[in-house]
């Protein structure tokens, strides 16, 4: 596969994306697609934390999480810390459709990412959209 490295309009990241996606910018986020054969988004904002001396990307999905009423497990958030970056997702379906949600932080950046589809196309994409959350670098 491959990837174009992209970085964020801000300079506040950078990723690969793959060659056959493409993306669009608003001020809030950006997305990324496939608008040949795709069947999802990927969407990543980012910002500054507010007040703290690091981002905590556990706590802000469990307050996400209980903004948005959606139930979870303790179990299903997936939790990693490498490349001083630390990293919380978890993953479900709402309505017939299949989420995952990301908060990755590194010092006090914040991306929040999702990705969504439906029901009958989970894991079409997901070898795509992991490539592209493992190869995320905050650069500032």
């Amino acid at each position: 596969m491959e990837v174009n490295k992209l970085i964020s309009p801000k300079g506040l990241y950078e990723l690969d994306i793959p060659d056959s996606w493409e993306s669009e910018n608003t001020d809030m986020w950006q997305s990324f697609y496939n608008p040949d054969t795709g069947c999802g988004a990927l969407q990543i904002s980012a910002y500054s934390a507010p007040n703290e001396t690091e981002a905590n990307p556990s706590n802000l999905l469990l307050e996400h999480l209980r903004n948005q009423t959606i139930k979870y497990s303790e179990a299903d958030i997936e939790l990693k810390d490498s490349k001083n970056i630390r990293l919380a997702a978890i993953h479900f379906i709402r309505d017939e459709i299949y989420w995952k949600l990301w908060f990755i932080a590194k010092s006090r950046t914040v991306l929040f990412m999702t990705y969504n589809c439906g029901i009958a196309d989970i894991g079409r994409e997901e070898k795509e959209v992991e490539a592209m959350i493992s190869s995320i670098n905050i650069l500032k």
